[in-house]
């Protein structure tokens, strides 16, 4: 009998450990109110909410963040009146991108959010009033999610390699969407919403090469996309929608348009795309034309 019952209790014993350790993590994973939560790759930093010990400003936690830590960001101290520098791997991730913002001084900084280093997440916000919106020195990094609104650029990268950009709604800008300079090469902006900028929606210049365009709706812009001694791009499937000038290039080869939808052409013959070529033995410019060989005859749905 004695012996029975040591079995039962063992178990039992067993069962409820199962059920504890399966329920446990998840629970402390949910928690919105804990300020520190152990994870694989680090911790979670909270900021703003209600739990003890959480942040009131984002910088004093990303400044004590470590790599592989995420700094989660609440909506109830929105807007957040920070510009913001990340030097680290870390997760910036908000509550929701349309309630949790960031805003910048206009007047006395240049840039929103400064990003420099690799493995950086930034995800999730509304980002405004900003000379440029991001700023990125970045390798292995994604930017997705975000609203961005009120800024001369809203996405800039510069010397920024492997990284994704992604799900962005560009509001107004007063120049440029986005923005990829001096050797930004192999990166993919995918899915967004790039409208009503004066200048261009995107621009590659100076040796941004084999970067994938793919699936954004350009809109409502001067220029849509301009290519300056940028190569081997791929440019597929976006909508080109009412720009002054869809597309442009200067002295730019092997760049591939693919099937993209141009609203002013309405031909199954491919679309023309008008620019310059440099002959470095004349030393001169000469007009050039490139071509979308098989434009799509209806716009996307982005």
């Amino acid at each position: 009998m004695k012996k029975e019952w040591l079995i039962k209790t063992l178990v039992i014993g067993i069962i409820l450990l199962f059920i504890i350790m399966s329920v446990v993590p998840s629970t402390a994973f949910n928690n919105p109110k804990k300020s520190f939560v152990s994870v694989s790759d680090g911790v979670i930093l909270y900021v703003g909410g209600s739990g003890s010990g959480n942040y009131s400003r984002i910088q004093d936690a990303i400044d004590d963040a470590s790599d592989g830590d995420t700094v989660f960001v609440y909506d109830d101290m929105s807007p957040y009146n920070e510009n913001l520098m990340i030097t680290k791997s870390i997760v910036l991730l908000g509550e929701n991108k349309l309630t949790t913002i960031i805003h910048g001084d206009a007047y006395y900084y240049y840039q929103i959010i400064y990003a420099i280093g690799q493995n950086i997440v930034i995800s999730d916000f509304t980002i405004q009033n900003g000379a440029i919106g991001i700023l990125c020195e970045l390798n292995n990094s994604q930017i997705s999610n975000l609203i961005i609104d009120n800024t001369i650029c809203a996405v800039y990268l510069w010397k920024s390699s492997q990284n994704t950009i992604s799900n962005i709604r560009v509001i107004s800008c007063y120049e440029y969407c986005i923005y990829l300079y001096n050797h930004s090469s192999n990166n993919k902006i995918i899915n967004n919403s790039l409208a009503n900028s004066a200048k261009n929606g995107v621009t590659l210049m100076g040796s941004c090469d084999k970067n994938l365009i793919e699936k954004n709706s350009i809109e409502e812009n001067g220029i849509g996309l301009v290519l300056v001694w940028s190569f081997f791009n791929l440019i597929k499937k976006n909508n080109f929608i009412n720009n002054s000038i869809q597309a442009y290039f200067d002295n730019s080869s092997y760049n591939l348009f693919f099937r993209n939808y141009w609203d002013d052409w309405s031909s199954f013959k491919p679309r023309p795309l008008e620019g310059l070529r440099y002959w470095p033995f004349l030393k001169k410019t000469t007009p050039w034309k490139i071509f979308d060989w098989h434009p799509a005859k209806e716009p996307y749905n982005i």
